[in-house]
């Protein structure tokens, strides 16, 4: 396991991040992100050159919220935990089963 910042330009979300959310939660957390930065790493795994977000996934609508509205950079670095994709597998089923 090791954190890096990775450019928000080379993160995916992955399709094991399964929750679904409502707009408006993602709007308030960019707004949120915007002000205090990202207060907690994502989690993901590499996979074909891109890093898939599996956990994280409404951090990382917010920040792809806040890049299309041009607040921020594509090359914006964000902290992801690096992780298998076996383990991204089970962190997501683990995460989605607590909520």
């Amino acid at each position: 396991m090791t954190i890096q910042t990775i450019q928000l330009n080379k993160l995916a979300l992955s399709d094991l991040n399964v929750r679904k959310v409502k707009p408006k939660e993602i709007e308030a957390l960019a707004a949120d992100i915007q002000a205090r930065g990202v207060l907690q790493n994502l989690i993901g795994y590499d996979e074909d050159g891109k890093i898939r977000i599996c956990a994280g996934g409404r951090r990382y609508r917010a920040l792809k919220l806040l890049q299309k509205a041009k607040a921020i950079p594509g090359t914006f670095e964000v902290p992801v935990e690096i992780r298998s994709k076996d383990e991204a597998l089970e962190i997501s089923l683990a995460e989605n089963a607590q909520r």
